[in-house]
């Protein structure tokens, strides 16, 4: 669900910073994709930070079977 929610977003800022651009197509492109290569690292980030959740953190050694 989090993520046809963060896709609608992600398409209406685009959208919108596309639109605002003056002129309008070739600036207006470079900056969605600029938006978009933003959104996209901020959710790199957050993906690593807090959804794996083993990235900063040691596991316990493997215990022997005996």
């Amino acid at each position: 669900m989090f993520q046809i929610a963060g896709g609608s977003i992600g398409l209406g800022l685009t959208t919108t910073i596309f639109s605002a651009a003056i002129p309008p197509f070739v600036d207006g492109i470079r900056a969605g994709f600029r938006l978009d290569a933003a959104l996209s690292l901020v959710g790199l980030l957050i993906a690593v930070l807090f959804i794996g959740g083993r990235a900063f953190t040691r596991s316990p050694p493997p215990q022997s079977a005996g």
